[in-house]
C-alpha cells in the first residue's frame, strides 16, 4: 500500500485479511513497529521534515519551479521489474504535479529519471529525486492522485482528478473548480511512463523510386486551428538497409586500380567539410527567409512566404546533396 502526506510511504499488507501486515489491533500509525511502515519519497522543508532516514532540505527550500514542498496521495504500479511509485507534487490548490519514481523493490529505495533518489536531495538540481509525469494542460490545471492500471486487451491507463483551468490564479488565490476525473493512455519510453502518444512514420525507398538518390529529410508541423499547439519529443530517426542476396552480389571482373585509403578518407573528407558547409549556410538563409515571414501580418501572404522558403530550402538540399555523391562518386575513382 502506497500512502501519505508531507512524506509518502510503503506499507506492506496481509492478503488474506487487507491490514497491516502482523494485524495490529490499533490502526494508529504511531503505535506500530518502525518496521511496518517505510518512507519512500520526501518533498518536504527542512523544518517539517518527518520522512525518517531522509536528508535534509537547504534552509529556506521550498520546492521547484513547478509546485511547493509538500507531496501526497501516491499509488503504486507493478511493470515488468520495476515498482513505480508516483504522487501528487505541490498544491492541490495551485501547483499539483504527478511526478514518479521506480525501484526493483517495492520496500525502496526509489529513484527517478536522473538515478537521484527519491529521500535524496540533489544539490545542483535542488531538488528530491521526482520525474515528471503530468502536468497542467490546456483546460486541466492541478492534476493528481494518479493510479494505474491494464486493461484485458493490454493497454494501460493513468487515472487521475484535476480542475478547470482559471486566469489569476496562485499559491494564495486558489483554483475553486470541483474536481473532475481525467483518463489518459500510458505508454512506455525507456522503462518510464509518459502519457505523450509515439508515432511511427516509415518510408520504403522501393515504394518511391523517384526519391532514390535524393536527401530524405523529415519535418514536424501543426495543421491544426490557429489555437491550437502541438508538440515533439524524442524525436529518433532509423535506417536499415535490406541484406545482401546472390543476386545483388557484382559478377567477377578484372581487377582495376583504386585509391588508396588514405587518398579516399582525405577526398571524402573534404567533400564531406564541403557540403557540411553548405548545409549549415543553407539552414542559415531559410531561417533569415522565415524571420523576414514573420513580419508579414496578413495570414495568406505569411503562409505564402514560409512556403515558399520551405520549398527553397528543400531544393538547395537536394541540390547540395547531388553535388556531394558527385564528389565522392570522383573520390572512388
Amino acid at each position: 500500500m502506497a500512502w501519505g502526506g508531507h512524506s509518502l510511504w510503503v506499507t506492506e499488507m496481509d492478503p488474506k485479511t487487507g491490514q497491516v501486515l502482523g494485524n495490529p489491533d490499533d490502526p494508529e500509525f504511531d503505535t506500530h513497529p518502525s518496521s511496518a511502515h517505510r518512507c519512500v519519497a520526501a518533498w518536504e522543508p527542512r523544518d517539517f521534515q518527518t520522512c525518517a532516514g531522509a536528508d535534509q532540505a537547504p534552509e529556506g527550500w521550498d520546492g521547484d519551479v513547478n509546485g511547493v514542498a509538500y507531496h501526497e496521495g501516491p499509488s503504486l504500479y507493478k511493470k515488468d521489474k520495476f515498482w513505480y511509485f508516483c504522487g501528487s507534487y505541490g498544491s492541490m490548490g495551485f501547483s499539483y504535479t504527478i511526478r514518479c519514481c521506480r525501484s526493483r523493490d517495492p520496500d525502496g529505495p526509489f529513484e527517478d529519471k536522473d538515478g537521484i533518489g527519491c529521500t535524496k536531495f540533489d544539490k545542483k538540481k535542488n531538488r528530491f529525486g521526482a520525474s515528471m509525469l503530468l502536468g497542467p494542460e490546456g483546460h486541466q490545471a492541478v492534476p493528481g492522485h494518479p493510479h494505474m492500471w491494464a486493461e484485458a486487451d493490454g493497454k494501460e491507463y493513468l487515472g487521475y482528478d484535476f480542475r478547470k483551468y482559471q486566469n489569476g490564479k496562485s499559491e494564495d488565490n486558489e483554483f475553486k473548480t470541483d474536481d473532475e476525473m481525467g483518463i489518459r493512455r500510458l505508454y512506455w519510453v525507456d522503462g518510464w511512463p509518459t502519457i505523450w502518444t509515439p508515432l511511427t512514420v516509415k518510408f520504403v525507398a522501393d515504394e518511391h523510386p523517384d526519391a532514390i538518390g535524393d536527401p530524405l529529410w523529415i519535418e514536424l508541423g501543426n495543421d491544426g486551428t490557429s489555437s491550437s499547439i502541438a508538440a515533439f519529443d524524442l524525436v529518433q530517426v532509423y535506417t536499415a538497409a535490406p541484406a545482401p542476396t546472390p543476386t545483388m552480389m557484382p559478377a567477377p571482373g578484372p581487377i582495376s586500380s583504386s585509391p588508396t585509403t588514405t587518398d579516399f578518407k582525405k577526398c571524402l573528407n573534404k567533400a564531406t567539410a564541403s557540403y557540411e558547409k553548405k548545409e549549415k549556410k543553407i539552414v542559415e538563409d531559410f531561417e533569415t527567409e522565415e524571420e523576414a515571414c514573420e513580419s508579414i501580418k496578413k495570414k495568406k501572404k505569411h503562409k505564402k512566404c514560409l512556403k515558399e522558403a520551405k520549398s527553397k530550402m528543400r531544393k538547395n538540399h537536394k541540390k547540395n546533396f547531388r553535388k556531394f555523391n558527385k564528389k565522392k562518386e570522383k573520390c572512388e575513382v
